[in-house]
């Protein structure tokens, strides 16, 4: 793998490696000085997608929360008891697609 990156590309990795740079850019590196960014999509957007797709697909998509977030092991207590709900709940003739976003971490 080493022999097939330009040079300048190896030796960043390598400075990476190396812990001479950091692993990732932070907010006011010089990185960011000729960069702009254009937002072309969001969570919203995605659920809003995504809800609309699963429906046209014959799902009932009701979309939970645009905010999911918390550790692991209880998001996962939520998401399950959640799917168990729907199942309990759900007529045998209309499949159900469970919709969640997690919220943006800062």
């Amino acid at each position: 793998m080493w022999k097939r990156p330009l040079a300048p590309i190896r030796l960043h990795l390598e400075k990476g490696l190396r812990g001479e740079i950091a692993e990732t850019p932070k907010a006011g590196d010089a990185f960011f000085h000729q960069t702009t960014t254009h937002v072309i999509g969001s969570n919203a957007i995605a659920l809003r997608a995504a809800k609309e797709k699963a429906e046209s697909m014959g799902f009932t998509a009701p979309i939970l929360t645009d905010r999911l977030t918390g550790e692991a092991r209880e998001v996962a207590r939520q998401v399950v008891a959640e799917a168990s709900k729907a199942a309990a709940n759900r007529s045998a003739s209309q499949p159900v697609c469970l919709l969640w976003g997690v919220a943006k971490q800062r």
